[in-house]
């Protein structure tokens, strides 16, 4: 997807699904952060009813990062609950896949358990959950 792509440059879109798929990279991108770039809309989605996200966070090492290290969980929430750019939006699926290197996975299992990632998604979601349908899916690869 081209770095400047924004969800309201198609603004006939009736639903959105985007998957972040695993890379091999040393330093990954916060999945977060592409996804508030992605869904942060100057302009009213006024057909958008579903939007699917799928991420993937890793643990890279011992200098990895955890899913509640992420700071864009509060964007995420204020852009997805903004009345004014998402009107008719009916509901959230969200699926997060759950990866640790096989080499540190005994350190870091507890962390990534999927009940704890949901949990933490569901927290920091609040103000989405109290305005439309939030689904929510954890899966460990």
């Amino acid at each position: 997807m081209h770095p400047g792509f924004r969800v309201d440059l198609l603004p006939h879109l009736k639903s959105f699904k985007y998957h972040q798929y695993l890379t091999n990279q040393v330093t990954p991108r916060r999945p977060l952060d592409l996804f508030c770039q992605i869904l942060d809309a100057s302009k009213s989605m006024t057909l958008l009813e579903e939007i699917d996200l799928q991420l993937v966070f890793t643990h890279v090492g011992l200098n990895g990062y955890l899913i509640e290290d992420d700071l864009g969980w509060e964007k995420l929430d204020i852009i997805l609950s903004q009345q004014a750019a998402y009107p008719v939006l009916e509901q959230l699926i969200l699926t997060i896949f759950m990866h640790i290197d096989k080499d540190v996975r005994s350190l870091f299992e507890d962390t990534y358990c999927p009940g704890v990632a949901r949990v933490i998604a569901e927290r920091s979601l609040s103000r989405v959950s109290r305005t439309k349908n939030l689904v929510i899916d954890v899966r460990s690869i």
